[in-house]
């Protein structure tokens, strides 16, 4: 039973996450180890890779073949466990540009609890014509930034906005220097 409680709370807290960041991130304790976050992490992962695996069994895949579905079973969670880490790194770094005291571990719950996106950007990456990104978490991390070490909204805005404002910048760029997308294109 102790193992369905634990998929019931990895549940509601990916729920909240989508529903309510800013009260979720408000509650979330800062410290408590990082087993917890980089289990959530594991999971959330892992049911992108399942999606991504069925909906290649019917060529609907975000990444095309088969084998390369399942692979990302595989290979989605430990990609998403790494780059948790350096992720929480980076919002570390900005965080002690901005005079934060928040410690590493606080950064890292933020990242790791934002992974609740991926299950529903691999949903996305399935609509026709879409341009969604990636880096889907960014949405979520204004909220988790000002809330979990009470920053000021105006400071948090402006440095996520220009976080995003590059992110984005760095998604257009290469589809502008190969003639803009598919979409764009005539005929």
């Amino acid at each position: 039973m102790e193992g369905q409680s634990n998929i019931v709370t990895l549940f509601q807290q990916a729920v909240k996450v989508i529903t309510s960041p800013g009260e979720f991130y408000r509650a979330m304790q800062k410290t408590g180890g990082f087993a917890d976050p980089l289990i959530f992490v594991l999971v959330m992962a892992a049911i992108a890779g399942l999606e991504i695996a069925l909906f290649s069994l019917f060529g609907a895949s975000v990444i095309g073949t088969v084998a390369a579905g399942y692979g990302a079973v595989i290979f989605l969670p430990l990609t998403a466990a790494i780059g948790s880490f350096i992720g929480a790194a980076l919002v570390f770094v900005v965080w002690r540009l901005m005079g934060s005291d928040e410690n590493y571990e606080t950064a890292y719950r933020c990242i790791a609890y934002a992974a609740a996106i991926y299950p529903i950007t691999v949903l996305i990456g399935l609509l026709p014509y879409n341009r969604h990104d990636s880096a889907g978490g960014l949405g979520l991390l204004p909220d988790g930034d000002r809330e979990s070490r009470s920053a000021s909204p105006e400071a948090t805005n402006r440095v996520h906005s220009i976080w995003c404002a590059r992110v984005a910048g760095n998604i257009t760029e290469p589809q502008q220097r190969a003639g803009g997308t598919a979409h764009d294109r005539p005929g």
